[in-house]
């Protein structure tokens, strides 16, 4: 790509017409260097000649969001598009959303990826889930345990990064490579489903690896944060460029619910900055007696987290996950060992017509 410092042939930015996160998107570090592909609104257009709603009900035991589906939709456009253009396999389209931020080793670790052919048809960049700033330690340890035992290790400015095969559920499309290859194969699995119609959410990865025939790595920690946080979406997205999920209700500070107190007719003991309790008017001791309450249950809530039963059933979680990426990568030592070795045998040997072919 033209202007860019990286071997790029296309980075696009999906957004929604007259969305408010897409300046903040391209007047960010690289931002410039992404063209924008309008996104699909799947609660104002007509979804129905692309997505097909009733097997994806059948799939995930739900009805699909608007969101999800105007997600699913918006991205295999571009990568359709990308499929039809002229090109070698080898090619890279790097795909994002308006909401990513890059964080400052993106650059450090793209450089490294671009520099050389990549291994995969997709590399995913961001992690849906663990892309804050401070996650969960319990979370992080299993983004991590999803990824195969023969990962590449890649050394950024500030951190080691983990990039290759998982399982399990990757978890966002937020930020992701794709070869012109993966492309081509994402291309024939679209066209492959029942009457050409999507049924997956975008980043079904687990699914396009095993009908696509998509060779996917995931990248450990994220390469992104997002500029506006929300919930998991009920497919498994955390975020969407395409409405539908909301904002996630952030608790508000003290100096907040002081000034809430104040304004509701009660007042504040103590002076100077802020300082000082906050006394509730007559009015608000329901309130108030609630918020205890809930404060109770949730006292009681971390009692149960301490008990054995408890502390069991997370330790065979952590096992199964374990089990999980020591499984992947003997699944890798077969792929990158046998299955050369067997072709490297098979290609040694000419088999002429009518001639049986030695043994031993």
């Amino acid at each position: 790509m033209v202007g860019t410092p990286f071997p790029l042939a296309r980075a696009v930015v999906i957004s929604l017409p007259g969305s408010a996160r897409r300046s903040g998107f391209l007047s960010q570090p690289l931002g410039e260097m992404f063209e924008v592909s309008e996104a699909f609104h799947g609660a104002s257009q007509d979804w129905t000649p692309y997505f097909d709603a009733e097997r994806f009900a059948e799939l995930y035991e739900r009805e699909p969001v608007p969101a999800e589906i105007g997600c699913a939709i918006s991205h295999a456009r571009v990568i359709r598009e990308f499929a039809a253009e002229d090109g070698a396999d080898s090619d890279l389209l790097l795909v994002a959303e308006d909401d990513a931020r890059f964080t400052a080793d993106f650059p450090a670790v793209l450089r490294l990826l671009v520099r050389s052919a990549l291994p995969h048809d997709v590399v995913v960049l961001a992690d849906g889930r663990s892309g804050s700033e401070n996650p969960l330690v319990r979370r992080k340890f299993k983004s991590l345990l999803q990824l195969s035992l023969l990962s590449r290790v890649v050394l950024a400015h500030r951190r080691l990064y983990r990039i290759g095969r998982f399982a399990g559920e990757g978890d966002c499309a937020g930020l992701y490579l794709v070869t012109r290859r993966g492309a081509r194969k994402f291309e024939r699995y679209a066209a492959s489903l029942p009457g050409g119609k999507l049924n997956r959410v975008a980043d079904a990865w687990s699914a396009f690896f095993e009908a696509g025939g998509m060779d996917i790595a995931l990248t450990r920690p994220s390469l992104v944060t997002w500029e506006d946080p929300r919930p998991c979406a009920p497919g498994g997205s955390r975020h969407d460029v395409t409405g539908g999920v909301g904002a996630e209700r952030s608790r508000p500070s003290c100096r907040a619910r002081r000034g809430a107190l104040q304004a509701a007719g009660g007042k504040a003991c103590g002076a100077g900055h802020g300082g000082g309790r906050a006394v509730p008017p007559r009015g608000c001791v329901s309130r108030v007696s609630s918020a205890r309450g809930e404060r109770r249950r949730s006292l009681a809530g971390l009692r149960h987290s301490r008990s054995p039963s408890f502390r069991g059933s997370r330790r065979r979680r952590v096992v199964r996950s374990a089990c999980c990426y020591l499984c992947r990568g003997v699944k890798d030592v077969l792929h990158f060992q046998v299955v050369p070795l067997a072709v490297a045998t098979t290609s040694t040997h000419t088999v002429r017509p009518g001639v049986a072919p030695a043994m031993g």
